[in-house]
């Protein structure tokens, strides 16, 4: 009875550990349909060709949760964290920390509104709004 017990609890802590990873794919995937040369950032979006995600650039996660990603230059030296704060339809409303890591002070976080189009190669992505927000992030970590 007991070791059926303790492998019912096991199944259950590996379940929920899968649906947390599977979770964390999903945010990994939304984030890499954003077009950075959408919005003002500190990658200089004015020089990014249209369509450009951080995987373009070679960045890779470094950390991913069920509602954020952190991802980090090819270089170590910039880091650039994701937080999703809601999700209706084709609409995204993210914020974004842009830090960075070396030989440098700079921070910065804005609230970004999205919508989701299909760029000229059928591939979904994500663009800024026309409005632009001056918001910063809410909560804790902004």
């Amino acid at each position: 009875m007991r070791v059926a017990l303790s492998a019912l609890a096991l199944s259950l802590v590996l379940s929920s550990v899968a649906r947390a990873n599977d979770n964390s794919s999903d945010i990994a995937k939304l984030f890499s349909e954003i077009d950075l040369s959408s919005f003002a950032s500190s990658l200089g979006p004015k020089h990014l060709p249209s369509g450009t995600t951080l995987k373009d650039l070679g960045w890779s996660i470094q950390d991913s949760s069920k509602q954020s990603a952190t991802y980090v230059a090819a270089d170590g030296g910039w880091s650039y964290a994701i937080r999703l704060i809601q999700k209706d339809n084709n609409k995204i409303v993210v914020c974004f920390i842009d830090k960075g890591l070396k030989d440098t002070h700079y921070l910065s976080s804005r609230l970004e509104r999205l919508h989701a189009v299909t760029d000229s190669k059928g591939q979904r992505r994500y663009v800024a709004d026309a409005f632009r927000s001056r918001e910063l992030c809410p909560g804790p970590g902004r």
